[in-house]
Formats: C-alpha cells, structure tokens, sequence
C-alpha cells in the first residue's frame, strides 16, 4: 500500500535531530504537552461517522438505503475511508491518543510522534517508555509503545516497540509464549476499551528485559562477513536465471544489496561491528533509512511500520538469533 503522511507532530527527547526528515509539526524537546493538544497539533482533531449506502435498483426506482453496509467517513472533509458493517464500533483519533494520557501524566511514558496516515485510513501515536537499556560501546536502547488504528479493514493495534537512539531504526521482538507477545490487536466489532489493551499488552519492563536479554546475546556473538552473507540469503533468496548464452547464474533483490551496504553505512556501525547485533541492524537500518529502497518517506515510515517490512523486521531477529547459536 503507498500511503502518504496527511499530518503528524514530532518530538524526539533524546535526541538532536527529527524522525522521518522533519515531516510533520515539530514540538520542543522540553515542551509539556497534554495528549489532547498532540492530538491538535498532530492535525488529528477531526473525528469519523458512519453514513448510511445508499443504492438505486433501477434507473427508473427511488433509491434504498442498504441494511448492513455503510461508509466510514471523515467529518471534517466527508471523505469516505472504506466500506464497513453495522457492527463496525470506529475508533477516534482522540481515543488513539488519549490512550497514553494516564501514561504521560505519571511520567511514565512521552508522546513523541503521532499523525495521519493514507488521507486518514491510519490514525497513530508514539510514546517513548522512561526506561531502556545500554549495550556495550554506549549503544543504547530505548522502549517504544506505538497504537495504531487501521480504517481500511484493519484493526486496532497497539504494540511494544525497541527503539535504537543512535540511529533510530525500530526494533522488533521474538517472543515466544501467547500471553506476552508485545502486540495486542482489537477488532472493529468490540468497542475498544483502552484497559484492556493496556492489561492485554503488559505494558512493563518485562518485555523490555526480553529484549534486552535477546539485544545482549546478539552483541555477545561474533559474525564473520560469509555468515553475513548466509543471514541476507535467508532473507532475501536468489533466484537462478538464464542468460542469452543460456549459462545459468543468481540473481539476487535489491534488498540484499542495500543490506550489504547498510553493514558498513549505518549509524553506530562502528559501535559493536562484527557482531550479529550489527548484522540484524543492517536490516534495521535499510528499513528505516535507506532512501534507495523506498524513495518517498511518507512511504518508507507506513511500510517500515505497517507493511512488509515491519514483518521482515521480525524474520531478520528470528534468524539472527537461530544463527548466532
């Protein structure tokens, strides 16, 4: 899906520069802000409805409304988001942000990012959790939880997320265990209760200090450049083509060059090389970063976040992890 940044606010706390190349509305680093004027500023003060469909079953036949259908639409500029059922309970944008309220106002968590996505089909909020972790080398890592609802068919989803400060590529998880997965997902047809998501998720230090444990192994263990080379062909497979001359040789994505690049590119390369904690960041890092990939950065952020690549994202630690036993 290509999807553009409507609107979005933006403060990052600890660190001097912006996300995402400055898109957005910046709010200062020190600034105190309620989760209701982030919203305001985020450009998200507008709410949804649903409105009756309407059909005609004949030219000649005075229009019926549908029974079970109707159209999400936006009240500010009535623009239609998809088509939805009578069961359909819409999420507010003013729900998604208030969700950290009690967070923010205990000084447990900040709202650092939040915005509109795909002309209002993904509203979404960042807030970093007061808490992380240092690797070796000052490489630090910080707690991330990111609530999003989709109006195109998705659901709600609210999801921990580690954060690198050095170069603020998104993480991932690999957690096993169904009571604590980091992500939590409500369907439209329950009406969103926010505790509990916030029971459901678990919101404490204990999916951190998994992370952690998993981050510190990572460092621990040695890479060599053939087993880096081993971990992208997991990712990203060649295929085998036939030339004119009909001799036969690998072709391999882009991806797996831009990966190759990142090894050595990427912020904080020199913090830990040679380890397979540089080696999962490479895929970090080209997610997040690498313009070649997706040039539009409105896009790279949805992708990064919603679309394939936060699903890679997860396959890329998986398998770090299984090969750096």
């Amino acid at each position: 899906m290509v999807a553009n940044v409507e609107t979005m606010a933006y403060r990052f706390a600890n660190r001097s520069d912006v996300p995402w190349h400055g898109l957005g509305a910046p709010i200062g680093r020190d600034e105190y802000i309620s989760a209701a004027e982030f919203q305001q500023r985020a450009g998200a003060d507008w709410t949804i409805s649903k409105r009756p469909v309407w059909w005609r079953p004949a030219p000649d036949k005075p229009s019926k409304q549908h029974p079970s259908q109707f159209v999400l639409q936006r009240d500010d500029n009535h623009e239609p988001l998809s088509i939805v059922s009578n069961q359909y309970k819409p999420v507010q944008n003013a729900e998604v942000f208030h969700f950290f309220h009690e967070f923010c106002e205990r000084g447990h968590m900040t709202l650092e990012t939040g915005g509109i996505l795909d002309d209002g089909r993904i509203a979404w909020a960042l807030a970093a959790i007061n808490s992380g972790f240092t690797l070796a080398n000052n490489d630090s890592v910080s707690g991330y939880l990111l609530l999003s609802d989709s109006r195109d068919g998705g659901a709600l989803r609210a999801k921990f997320t580690p954060i690198r400060v050095v170069c603020c590529n998104t993480l991932a998880l690999a957690l096993s265990g169904k009571s604590t997965t980091g992500d939590f997902r409500l369907n439209h047809r329950t009406k969103f209760n926010a505790e509990v998501a916030k029971q459901a998720l678990g919101i404490s230090t204990d999916l951190l200090t998994k992370f952690k444990e998993q981050a510190e192994f990572l460092v621990s263990r040695p890479m060599s450049g053939l087993a880096f080379r081993e971990f992208l062909e997991r990712l990203f497979p060649p295929k085998e083509v036939i030339d004119d001359k009909g001799n036969a040789h690998n072709e391999y994505p882009r991806a797996f060059t831009y990966a190759m690049e990142a090894i050595d590119r990427q912020k904080g390369a020199s913090m830990n090389p040679g380890t397979w904690w540089s080696g999962f960041n490479a895929i970090t890092y080209m997610l997040d970063h690498n313009k070649s990939r997706i040039s539009n950065d409105a896009s790279r952020l949805t992708n990064s976040w919603f679309g394939a690549g936060n699903k890679l994202r997860s396959v890329a630690l998986e398998t770090a992890l299984a090969m750096a036993k």
